[in-house]
């Protein structure tokens, strides 16, 4: 009897998977994605920097300037810390840490002190919010 209870056990058990590790193509082929979205995000904060506080740039930096700063009003003077920032903490933090949720509440704290300022804002940009010309 004691023989048919082992039986049983052993039809009742689950197969063992065997867990294989990712290939050393698949290792390579991240790191090189990874390695050019950090070239990549360089790259951009630098543009953005020396479009905002040089004349380097040109016409393409007078552009993107003027761009930033009607998307975002004066907070884009501030962009390329935030986003130092932001890439800093992004590699402090280990991996499924939540740093993707901390990068969009940065961007989300950027839209929003972007609001703030232009409503405390003065000049001809405050005059389309009076009310008293209605």
């Amino acid at each position: 009897m004691a023989q048919n209870n082992k039986k049983k056990k052993k039809k009742n058990e689950q197969p063992k998977v065997l867990v294989t590790k990712t290939s050393e193509k698949v290792k390579k082929k991240n790191a090189k994605i990874i390695i050019a979205a950090v070239v990549s995000y360089i790259l951009l904060t630098f543009l953005i920097f020396f479009s905002q506080y040089s004349t380097l740039l040109g016409t393409v930096g007078d552009f993107l300037k003027n761009f930033l700063l009607g998307l975002f009003g004066n907070i884009s003077l501030a962009l390329p810390f935030i986003m130092v920032y932001d890439f800093i903490q992004h590699f402090k933090q280990k991996k499924n840490s939540g740093s993707k949720t901390k990068i969009v509440s940065n961007i989300v704290l950027v839209f929003n002190m972007a609001a703030i300022f232009h409503m405390f804002s003065s000049g001809k940009a405050r005059a389309s919010l009076d009310v008293g010309k209605l």
